[in-house]
């Protein structure tokens, strides 16, 4: 195992590829997609070593009309509140935050967006998306549903809620 080690240098070099790379998928122009859907969910990992604990990633994929998935954003943030949703969003929009002015990096409006039940996902979404169809996420339903359930239960509700 130790004549795998990476040198601090080798280490330093590739962190520096890499958020070079993420900087410029932050910029990337999207005008060149035809989004016909928007999938929004925050998902939690542990990211570092040294701190316990999982920290949440805002995520929002792009279904293409050929039905292609392609990863549109994602922002390091510790909670799905109102202000870091609108944080993620501001990047498709103009400075005004007005929903009819022109997308910033080119994004059209989608014809359709799935949300979890996070709140302020929801009211963000609704705001800068007025246009776009939501729609609550069937896994995430489904997955509260259960979670209610007695255990003894699972195995028959489960076929209910194909």
């Amino acid at each position: 195992m130790a004549g795998n080690l990476l040198s601090k240098s080798a280490i330093s070099q590739l962190n520096k590829r890499l958020w070079e790379e993420y900087e410029a998928f932050c910029k990337k122009d999207l005008s060149g997609y035809d989004v016909v859907y928007i999938f929004c969910d925050a998902v939690y990992e542990a990211l570092r070593m040294y701190r316990s604990g999982k920290e949440g990633i805002l995520v929002v994929w792009r279904v293409l009309f050929s039905g292609r998935k392609v990863l549109l954003s994602m922002m390091l943030r510790n909670k799905e509140r109102y202000d870091d949703w609108l944080e993620a969003f501001r990047d498709f929009l103009s400075e005004t935050d007005s929903p009819q002015a022109k997308r910033r990096r080119g994004l059209g409006e989608p014809v359709l967006g799935t949300t979890d039940g996070a709140p302020g996902l929801i009211k963000a979404f609704e705001q800068l998306f007025p246009e776009t169809l939501r729609q609550r996420c069937l896994v995430h339903k489904k997955r509260n549903i259960l979670n209610k359930v007695p255990q003894e239960a699972t195995r028959g509700a489960k076929v209910y809620l194909v």
